[in-house]
């Protein structure tokens, strides 16, 4: 309901609604403070239709950018572990692909300490806290592939389903709104594909195609806990077969605690 009232403000309309005046980015200037309620209900009730079709025919595909920070130290282990091998990244559950462009963005862990493309124009900040700090690489890890499975893959060269996107941001996060817009772009220029279906049909594919000169590197943020538990094991189940026909299957997972958080 709220992406979806997002979405119908950014699309615009003249004159702007009162609801617009409280989101930031919509209202060109600060947004009001005062209780957004009756002015949230008006859009509402006047807008009915579009928000019905809206919930009934769009998911919510948080394309976060900002795991990517915390995918970094991960991924540096899985090179480590694969001994100069290349990874071939797959993301299950990529939305956009926009994780499976870690490298192509820079970022600021705090104190000095930046890693990544200094020069991109995505720049992704995460404070570390405790005393365990997780190991940053100098340089990104190697990549030999890329390819994301989703149930519904967002082309990023599609200007609607890149605004479905930035709705899905709360208002007030602007800077996370101004980091995927970049995202988006980079990624329009390094189409990384991301393949429709279910991952536990594809993945058997997808993992037979990789070389042995490359460690295949299976992914997921915040989507596994979405599964049934029986598919979640299921998919443990395939990638615990496939490291038994290979010297290394790498699987990480950044996720609820009882849903396969883990680098494995």
């Amino acid at each position: 309901l709220l992406a979806a009232v997002h979405y119908l403000l950014l699309k615009g309309a003249e004159p702007l609604p009162p609801l617009a005046g409280y989101y930031p980015g919509v209202a060109g200037g600060a947004a009001r403070t005062e209780d957004p309620v009756p002015a949230f209900r008006e859009f509402c009730l006047e807008h009915r239709g579009e928000i019905r079709a809206l919930i009934a025919s769009r998911r919510v595909q948080t394309n976060e950018i900002g795991r990517s920070a915390c995918l970094v130290p991960a991924f540096a282990l899985a090179s480590e572990t694969a001994r100069g091998l290349p990874l071939a990244l797959v993301e299950v559950g990529a939305s956009a692909g926009l994780n499976l462009l870690f490298d192509r963005y820079a970022y600021d862990y705090g104190e000095g300490v930046v890693r990544g493309d200094a020069a991109s124009s995505v720049c992704i900040s995460c404070s570390l806290r405790g005393e365990a700090i997780p190991p940053l690489p100098g340089a990104m890890p190697r990549v030999a592939s890329r390819v994301g499975v989703d149930l519904d893959p967002v082309d990023v060269r599609d200007p609607d389903r890149r605004l479905w996107q930035r709705a899905l941001i709360w208002p007030e996060h602007t800077t996370r709104a101004e980091n995927l817009r970049r995202a988006l772009e980079i990624a329009q220029e390094t189409l990384s594909p991301v393949v429709g279906g279910d991952a536990l049909a594809l993945l058997p594919g997808i993992l037979n195609s990789i070389l042995e000169d490359a460690i295949p590197c299976v992914f997921h943020t915040h989507a596994v806990y979405q599964f049934a538990p029986e598919d979640r094991h299921r998919l443990y189940a395939l990638l615990v077969e496939r490291s038994a026909l290979r010297d290394l299957v790498v699987r990480i997972g950044m996720e609820p605690s009882d849903a396969g958080s883990s680098v494995l």
